[in-house]
């Protein structure tokens, strides 16, 4: 049987995470080995970043995590550098260990595991120095590092201070700046040149490169002519900008090679090393002068610009599709529907849109008594709201264990699914499930066209709920009269048979102001949800159930003869004499019927309803006079 492994990482994206993940899944694909990707789709904020994450985001965020099935994985590979909430690193830990599955840690600095993947930053950084110092022959080298005080920061400058010191050049204080990883680099090119004009600016990250390049270039100061410049990161705008920034990437392809190998061999029974480093790849630019393609770097940045203007221009235009598909959706599925077909910048191969079934089937669910409930958790049992790609039924319901509605795991093929979360404000609305057809260039759009669509579902939601709750009594949750003879309208519309019968019976709860009297408002409240309970409990599920006033209710049964209507008003009082069996009080709640068939095409709701209102008054002051004569 073919095994699968689970990876888990935050808010992945082509420069790192997705390199990761396209190295386990070239491997799984070549071993036979599924991949089920739990990503969550916020990044941390930087270190230059002012931006905070919420907790309630953070647990919405992490709900993700939550649906690993630890009895389908055979091994799980966790970026947990990456992960929002270092918690929820320590729980797959520790349910990787209770199953015996191998856990994998990937790039953490802050906490070591059985067994860890590490990226040498600094042997990686030390090769881009080398290159610009011993190849090149730079002397005078000034260096612009990130925060002062942070780790890779002064690792970085202890690197390049090593590298000056072995080549018998001096290490000056004066030459060494402190950009913020980007917002103060250029302030230190300007410290830089206003001394004395260096053989080569060495910069911690690609960012700052690309940043100080453009500043001298512009200040008339020839690249690499003048002044060599050097990056760290590997990132695809090093290599797309003007001039190409010479830059270190680091190997994350073999990363996750290397990760799945791990696994493979302890599956094995082979012994694996607690930690395994993963190199780095040299990648020289124009900016050191190793590469003098301009002409075809341009030609080829100009059409990358090109061809992503042109992508995200179609991508407006699907989100406008979209968002004009909820504006006229009448239901749900509508809305789904638009959505799907505005996935043109979007390449998947399959898509499940899996929902918490009672965001819509509970109006309490935004609003309402319950809505301060905890609806962090996804639940159980999952609803597939709708889809491309799939052979399921839209509106089926499936155990949330499975993932999806269909049994992937034991395709033909080892499969590549991810899975991210979907959900507004504090509540989690389900999750996306997909099959991307590659891993480059789809995770920006998509995450976009989720959170679009998460907006979109809420607010359809809410608005429903809104209405819901416009035509419901908030005491007992019955409708209201309004909510009665819209969904009476309805159902008249639906059902075109003269000869069919409609029933209707009026209840009138008796004794209430001697129970508010006597006992309080409260208590008869209590008794008003009483009578409500006893008509919910008795009634068919389309029968239309309303409390009309304050101690009147009414029950309209389409398709229903005076036979099936007599029934009922049997069970409403065989509920409340057991009611009061169960719950005894100091008052008994009663309450009096009248009961009026006629046939559909004689149905005219206000005659009808003020027949029933005579016979439940006639049946009142018989129970008086028997209550009296007794």
């Amino acid at each position: 049987m073919r095994k699968t492994i689970a990876v888990c990482v935050t808010g992945y994206n082509w420069q790192k995470e997705s390199r990761i993940i396209a190295g386990i899944v070239e491997c799984c694909q070549k071993e036979d080995i599924n991949v089920l990707c739990f990503a969550s789709l916020e990044t941390k904020p930087g270190l230059a970043s002012n931006r905070v994450i919420s907790s309630t985001i953070i647990k919405c965020e992490s709900e993700i995590f939550h649906l690993i099935n630890y009895k389908k994985i055979q091994g799980l590979i966790c970026l947990s550098e990456e992960i929002l909430d270092w918690k929820e690193v320590e729980l797959m830990h520790s349910k990787c260990l209770e199953n015996n599955i191998p856990f994998i840690n990937i790039n953490s600095q802050d906490q070591s595991f059985e067994h860890n993947i590490v990226f040498k930053d600094t042997t990686a950084f030390e090769s881009v120095v080398r290159h610009i110092v011993e190849f090149h022959g730079a002397k005078k080298v000034d260096f612009i590092s990130g925060f002062k005080g942070n780790i890779q920061s002064e690792e970085r400058l202890a690197v390049y201070k090593k590298v000056l010191q072995e080549n018998n050049i001096p290490v000056e204080d004066w030459r060494i700046g402190y950009g913020e990883f980007w917002r103060k680099s250029v302030e230190c090119a300007k410290e830089f040149i206003a001394r004395e004009i260096p053989d080569a600016i060495i910069c911690a990250n690609d960012s700052m490169a690309i940043m100080v390049t453009e500043y001298l270039e512009n200040m008339g100061i020839g690249v690499p002519e003048q002044v060599m410049v050097s990056g760290f990161d590997g990132t695809d705008d090093a290599q797309q900008c003007d001039t190409t920034v010479t830059t270190i990437v680091l190997d994350f392809i073999q990363a996750g090679y290397k990760a799945v190998n791990l696994i493979q061999n302890l599956w094995n029974g082979k012994e694996v090393p607690a930690v395994s480093t993963v190199g780095s790849l040299l990648i020289t630019g124009e900016s050191c002068g190793c590469v003098k393609n301009r002409n075809r770097v341009m030609h080829n940045y100009v059409g990358a610009i090109y061809q992503a203007s042109y992508n995200f221009k179609h991508f407006n235009k699907d989100i406008m599709a979209m968002n004009n598909a909820f504006i006229n959706a009448g239901e749900s599925i509508d809305l789904f529907h638009g959505a799907l077909k505005s996935m043109s910048e979007i390449m998947v191969n399959r898509i499940y849109i899996c929902v918490n079934p009672d965001v819509e089937n509970s109006r309490d669910f935004f609003y309402g008594k319950n809505s301060g409930y905890d609806y962090i958790h996804i639940p159980d049992r999952i609803l597939y709201a709708a889809g491309k790609g799939s052979s399921s039924p839209e509106g089926l319901l499936f155990d949330k264990k499975n993932l999806v509605p269909e049994d992937i795991l034991n395709e033909e093929k080892p499969v590549f699914f991810a899975f991210t979360p979907f959900y507004l404000r504090d509540k989690t609305l389900g999750y996306i499930a997909y099959e991307p057809e590659s891993i480059k260039g789809e995770s920006d759009f998509l995450k976009i066209w989720i959170a679009t669509l998460a907006n979109n579902f809420g607010s359809f939601c809410m608005r429903k709920g809104l209405e819901d709750m416009s035509m419901h009594d908030p005491l007992t949750g019955l409708l209201n009269r309004r909510g009665m003879l819209n969904l009476i309208n309805r159902g008249l519309e639906n059902n075109q048979n003269p000869d069919s019968y409609v029933s209707v019976i009026c209840i009138d709860m008796d004794n209430l102001k001697k129970i508010n009297d006597t006992y309080g408002h409260d208590a008869g409240d209590n008794a008003i949800v009483t009578i409500s309970q006893a008509i919910k409990n008795s009634c068919r599920k389309d029968n239309v159930c309303t409390r009309t006033g304050g101690d009147e209710f009414c029950l309209v049964m389409l398709n229903s003869d005076e036979k099936e209507s007599e029934s009922i008003i049997n069970n409403i009082n065989l509920y409340l004499e057991k009611e009061a069996e169960r719950n005894p009080h100091e008052y008994k709640v009663t309450c009096s019927c009248g009961l009026v068939s006629v046939k559909m095409g004689d149905f005219d709701i206000d005659q009808v309803l003020k027949l029933a209102d005579f016979e439940m008054y006639k049946n009142k002051i018989t129970k008086k006079q028997k209550t009296s004569g007794e």
